[in-house]
């Protein structure tokens, strides 16, 4: 978010960073394995009067703080909550996705994150052999834009985050060097798989 926003213009908009959390291990008694998505956000808000702790510019550690405690309290309480009081999902999900941040909710980034990883995608067998790659599909839309779903990699040992987001925004992405130190930006399926 931040890189973007430097490279863009050098203005921090409001954002808003959500994490989809899976609930069926958090409902109480927990769901083992229940067909469809229990799920739920947590979120980390942005505006320009976020702080850092230490009183630097650099705001990450904070909002990590702050998704973290937002994900801490989606739980056997809070889930029962919700049940009891269908009017509450409303109102909560206003919360978590930021309405009011600015006016009318206008000027808001919305960034949202799925971790897939633990999903065992790859030991699915269809009779064809193993995957070479898993991957989303048919998310190119502006609908879809400002999407990270994170995936285990096919030998295991690695995470891919599949970003989705406008094609100017990505290419200021692809570019940044502090993103570059840690990732390999657009890797090629076959490349990765032949590291088996």
């Amino acid at each position: 978010m931040a890189v973007l926003e430097r490279k863009k213009n050098g203005l921090r908009r409001p954002s808003v960073f959500t994490h989809v959390v899976n609930i069926r291990k958090r409902m109480n008694p927990p769901l083992s394995s229940p067909l469809g998505n229990f799920l739920w956000l947590a979120a980390a808000h942005y505006k320009d009067t976020t702080k850092s702790h230490d009183g630097t510019e650099d705001v990450l550690p904070s909002l990590i703080g702050e998704l973290r405690r937002a994900i801490s309290k989606v739980d056997g309480e809070f889930l029962s909550g919700l049940r009891q009081d269908i009017s509450l999902i409303s109102s909560s999900l206003e919360k978590v996705l930021g309405v009011g941040l600015s006016e009318k909710g206008h000027g808001v980034d919305h960034f949202v994150c799925s971790s897939w990883c633990n999903f065992r995608f790859y030991d699915i067998d269809f009779g064809w052999g193993r995957h070479v790659w898993v991957s989303t599909a048919g998310l190119c839309e502006p609908m879809f834009f400002n999407l990270i779903f994170l995936v285990d990699t096919t030998s295991g040992n690695g995470i891919e985050a599949w970003v989705i987001m406008d094609e100017q925004e990505m290419a200021l992405l692809q570019e940044d060097p502090e993103l570059c130190a840690f990732a390999n930006v657009n890797p090629s399926p076959l490349t990765i798989s032949s590291k088996l």
